[in-house]
């Protein structure tokens, strides 16, 4: 995980082995290498289409390994109960033990929009997240080609004039690291082109991705590639340059 894109790394929380990274305000991850465990506060835990589940919640994934004890099981609590007493230190939007939590999803609250001047494009780096004037946060992916499953998808009107910036709404535990230039996305989320640059104010996280090779991104139905710097091709390209190949 990106030391990065945390404000505090806990190791070992309360000796249960877990290590919890903490963003302020949001959630911790527990992670002992086969299991994550994330604990969300209230109001904080995406659901979708900028939704958020109105309760705290606490959600559980790992690989097929994932067998526990007895023992194993009073670890986790203690490592729960460590993680909610850590986010609680916050003194706003507490975790409340004692409440019946729902399923309940409400529309995200967005926070205030912080008045500065927009960060130039030049100076936008491909694999960092953004944010916009509502505060929602993007990751760029810079100009180029965006592949689904293989066949070019980048929008147009006319198949001729393509749109060519890239970009992915980001959402905090629904993207993960899979190898170099390889992620794992949530079924919802997956990259898109634009036909304009859009107007960023701030630096999020910063991705270890590296623009001179393709950036795949994988749900469980589809795989989306971004090539950076490569222009799209229309139809009309396509059988000029086959037929120049014949």
């Amino acid at each position: 995980m990106l030391s990065s894109q945390y404000d505090a790394i806990i190791t070992n929380i309360a000796g249960s082995g877990f290590t919890g990274y903490y963003k302020k305000g949001i959630n911790i991850k527990l992670s002992d290498n086969t299991t994550v465990i994330n604990i969300w506060k209230p109001e904080r835990c995406p659901y979708y289409n900028g939704e958020v589940y109105k309760d705290a919640i606490i959600e559980f994934s790992g690989n097929a390994t994932n067998r526990f004890t007895y023992s194993d099981m009073k670890k986790i609590d203690q490592a729960i109960e460590a993680a909610i007493d850590f986010l609680n230190k916050e003194n706003e939007n507490l975790i409340d033990r004692d409440k019946d939590g729902t399923y309940e999803h409400v529309n995200a609250k967005q926070p205030e929009t912080k008045k500065t001047s927009a960060i130039k494009y030049s100076d936008l780096e491909i694999g960092g997240v953004y944010l916009d004037d509502k505060q929602k946060k993007w990751l760029f992916l810079g100009k180029g080609t965006l592949l689904e499953n293989g066949e070019q998808s980048n929008r147009s009107n006319d198949g001729l004039h393509f749109s060519e910036y890239i970009y992915m709404e980001y959402q905090e535990g629904k993207i993960e690291q899979i190898g170099v230039n390889q992620f794992k996305v949530s079924t919802f989320l997956h990259p898109d082109t634009y036909a304009s640059k859009k107007r960023f104010f701030e630096k999020y996280c910063q991705l270890p991705i590296d623009s001179k090779i393709p950036i795949s991104f994988a749900s469980d139905s589809m795989i989306f590639q971004s090539c950076h710097g490569i222009k799209p091709v229309s139809y009309q390209e396509q059988i000029m340059n086959s037929e120049r190949k014949i």
